[in-house]
């Protein structure tokens, strides 16, 4: 986490306007490349928890803020499964042929959208404490209420729940500890124990402040794109894909994962016991290692 800093930034620009910003990490590589998908609301800064692991293993990771967060250009009528075209664009502009992608957290519908749609680049996909699809009202089982609450609203009201996301988020950017507050009251166990880390405090206001600095529509449509339909067949993901998942995650509950994995050919869940939903500031080196195996395995 003391290298939120560390790291390259460039802004590439893509075909009909859109600006999408990333920072890498780690060691420059020509094969060893993980592209990072961050959490909701969150930015490329979290690439930055990889730094020192990638750096040593030989891997690139390049975190990418995705549409509407940090500094890449948002879209009012994006959906999820748009994500992939900006990923094989992005690819195209940066010389990339093949690559893994690790996501946290609402990272996980972009990358599985992209191991489903570009099976010739993605070549490994690690969802760390990952959002699933919400079939019915038995996906949110276990969640917390606030986030339950949201969640449901914005399947079944989703102007009102934009609105209220607008606010939320406006919240958010104004007052960034608030939020890291607000979880820090909301969660029990290990991620209660995370989150009064000063350190792991810090580096989350960063990354909420940066994941809003261009504005609050994105935060907002995340929500409602969540809540729906992702418009991709899991089905279709042949890359080795890895649900890593805390048992004791009550922000994003386990059976989301268990779910989500059951939809995916050849799909893992590796179940972390006692860990939280925040699981990922202490697990990423380990997650990354798992990619790298499998990379050389392969």
């Amino acid at each position: 986490m003391e290298g939120i800093e560390l790291g390259r930034t460039e802004k590439v620009n893509l075909a009909g306007g859109q600006v999408v910003t990333l920072t890498r990490y780690g060691a420059p590589s020509a094969s060893a490349t993980v592209l990072y998908l961050h959490g909701f609301p969150g930015s490329r800064l979290e690439g930055s928890l990889a730094h020192a692991t990638a750096a040593s293993l030989g891997m690139e990771v390049i975190a990418v803020d995705r549409p509407g967060f940090g500094r890449s250009t948002d879209s009012a009528g994006r959906a999820i499964a748009d994500f992939p075209a900006t990923i094989e664009a992005l690819a195209a502009a940066l010389g990339l042929s093949r690559f893994s992608i690790l996501a946290v957290s609402g990272g996980a519908p972009y990358a599985l959208a992209c191991g489903a749609m570009l099976p010739s680049r993605v070549k490994a996909v690690a969802i760390v404490s990952g959002m699933g699809p919400i079939i019915d009202q038995g996906s949110l089982r276990g969640m917390v209420l606030p986030n339950r609450i949201l969640l449901a609203q914005a399947k079944a009201l989703p102007r009102f729940t934009y609105l209220l996301a607008l606010l939320m988020a406006s919240w958010w950017r104004t007052f960034p500890t608030h939020m890291v507050y607000w979880l820090s009251v909301l969660l029990r166990g290990d991620d209660r124990r995370i989150l009064a880390q000063p350190e792991a405090r810090g580096f989350l206001v960063q990354n909420v402040a940066e994941a809003l600095a261009l504005g609050v529509q994105g935060a907002a449509r995340e929500l409602i794109l969540l809540s729906r339909p992702w418009g991709f067949p899991f089905e279709a993901i042949k890359a080795p894909t890895t649900f890593w998942h805390g048992e004791a995650d009550s922000y994003v509950p386990i059976g989301l994962a268990e779910q989500t994995c059951q939809m995916i050919p050849h799909a893992t869940l590796r179940r972390v016991p006692e860990k939280g939903h925040f699981m990922a500031l202490d697990i990423i080196p380990e997650v990354l290692a798992g990619l790298k195996a499998l990379e050389s395995s392969r």
